[in-house]
């Protein structure tokens, strides 16, 4: 168990092999032959590995949600404080949202910049636009509605068009969870 939730958060723990070198030794305590040919009599050690630790967090997470609402009224203090962070944190997280577009400009004129063939670039990018639109017609208008023709004996062209404005939004905002009720 991690000493503090700083470190449950930023590092996981690992056991490693550690190798014992090229001959044949003994271990000073329980007097085991270590064979380096022989990875199950290699010793272990413990180690902690740089990197988020989710299920840390989750897991942190739920035994403080848990032990707030135990605590009914005298809990109320610290859940008030956890809402406003969560509503700093969204503030934030729309600003990064709003900024993104401008740090991606800015990452697009860097590249455009040292491009030798720009109009060549731009050929291959139409050529993938095309494709990908080709593949989503394809998708959308000829495999999902002989599906939904097939596994409801109807014809699609009325449930395509009460779907319209979702998909629209869709499209849109290139988002799918934009288009949920």
């Amino acid at each position: 168990f991690p000493p503090n939730i700083i470190q449950a958060g930023l590092q996981q723990y690992k056991t490693e092999l550690v190798y014992p070198g090229e001959d044949k030794s003994m271990d000073m305590d329980t007097g085991a032959t270590i064979d380096p040919a022989d990875k199950s009599t290699w010793m272990f050690k413990s180690a902690w590995s740089n990197g988020t630790n989710i299920l840390g967090l989750v897991i942190f997470s739920i035994v403080t949600g848990v032990a707030i609402a135990m605590c009914g009224e005298d809990g109320k203090p610290l859940l008030h404080f956890f809402e406003s962070v969560s509503i700093v944190m969204m503030k934030v997280t729309t600003w990064i949202i709003h900024l993104a577009p401008i740090g991606v400009c800015f990452l697009v004129a860097g590249q455009l910049l040292e491009m030798k063939d720009i109009a060549g670039e731009f050929l291959k990018l139409g050529w993938y636009f095309f494709t990908v639109l080709l593949g989503l017609f394809i998708h959308g208008l000829i495999v999902l509605p002989t599906i939904y023709g097939l596994a409801t004996r109807s014809l699609p062209f009325r449930f395509i068009a009460n779907m319209g404005n979702p998909l629209a939004t869709a499209f849109g905002t290139a988002s799918s969870s934009a288009t949920l009720p």
